[in-house]
């Protein structure tokens, strides 16, 4: 049997720009209520209405993949928080890549296999709590490891996009490529203080 999308997933799905299209050119297919994105290692699975929204289909393997995949890592410019952000991101010319499960979670194996590739690299986390703690972290580990790690912030100083706003409101808000392009042009080497966050 095909693995598809239910109808509901779908609407999801486009409600963040993801058409049918890019979700056949991903993988993603719904299975047990839940849209499954796969991986160079365990799938990943996303409960739109869940808590937590995002998981390991399972926890064997002590290295878990970034995503989209270990190549993808090796030649990233962006890391985003969030698989659906990184799609989207992809779609519009970023070659960009996701941690593990949200913003929380950076590992060093990840580090080290950005070390020996690109050697730097732009992180663009969600405008909120969370996303400011998970920079800063990854930057941190990414340091450790040799990494030229910068920070990006929504919004110019004084005036940060609102709360929460990620990839997916950017270009949900209009944002184009050449915008983003120049969010992360303007990323500042990570100097251990905390980005701006909005109201």
């Amino acid at each position: 049997m095909a693995k598809t999308l239910t109808k509901e997933h779908q609407k999801y799905l486009e409600s963040r720009l993801i058409t049918q299209e890019i979700a056949d050119k991903y993988g993603l297919y719904s299975a047990n209520g839940r849209i499954v994105i796969p991986t160079d290692g365990p799938a990943r699975v996303y409960s739109p209405d869940g808590s937590p929204k995002i998981k390991w289909a399972s926890e064997t393997d002590d290295t878990l993949p970034p995503y989209p995949s270990w190549d993808a890592l090796r030649t990233a410019e962006v890391i985003v928080e969030g698989e659906f952000d990184c799609i989207l991101a992809r779609e519009h010319g970023i070659n960009a890549i996701s941690g593990k499960a949200g913003a929380g979670t950076f590992l060093y194996e990840w580090a080290d296999t950005l070390s020996s590739g690109t050697g730097n690299v732009v992180i663009l986390y969600d405008n909120d709590e969370a996303g400011v703690k998970g920079s800063k972290a990854a930057a941190k580990i990414l340091s450790e490891r040799g990494v030229g790690a910068k920070l990006a912030r929504w919004g110019t100083r004084g005036h940060p996009e609102p709360r929460g706003f990620d990839v997916t409101d950017y270009f949900k808000n209009g944002g184009t490529t050449e915008g983003l392009r120049i969010i992360i042009d303007q990323a500042k080497p990570f100097d251990g203080t905390d980005p701006e966050v909005g109201p």
